[in-house]
C-alpha cells in the first residue's frame, strides 16, 4: 500500500482539472479526507484518489454538488 502524499497540483494533473476546481469542491466539503500539515499544505494518499474520480465523473454526468455530497 502506497502512502505517498499527493498535493492539489498533482491531483489536478492526474484528473486534468484545475487546482481551483479541486479547491472549490473541497470548500463544498466533497473531499473530507484531505489532510493538512503545519505549513497548510493539503494532501491525500493514493488510497483516496478513487473518491476524486467518482466526484469528477458524477459532475461530468451532470449531477449537482448537493447530490454528490449526500
Amino acid at each position: 500500500m502506497n502512502k505517498e502524499k499527493l498535493g492539489i497540483k498533482e491531483i489536478a494533473k492526474i484528473f486534468d482539472v484545475s487546482k481551483q476546481t479541486i479547491r472549490f469542491y473541497d470548500a463544498k466539503e466533497l473531499f473530507p479526507f484531505f489532510e493538512g500539515e503545519k505549513n497548510y499544505y493539503r494532501y491525500v494518499t493514493f488510497e483516496n484518489l478513487q473518491w476524486f474520480k467518482i466526484v469528477f465523473l458524477l459532475r461530468t454526468a451532470g449531477m449537482e454538488i448537493k447530490n454528490i455530497k449526500e
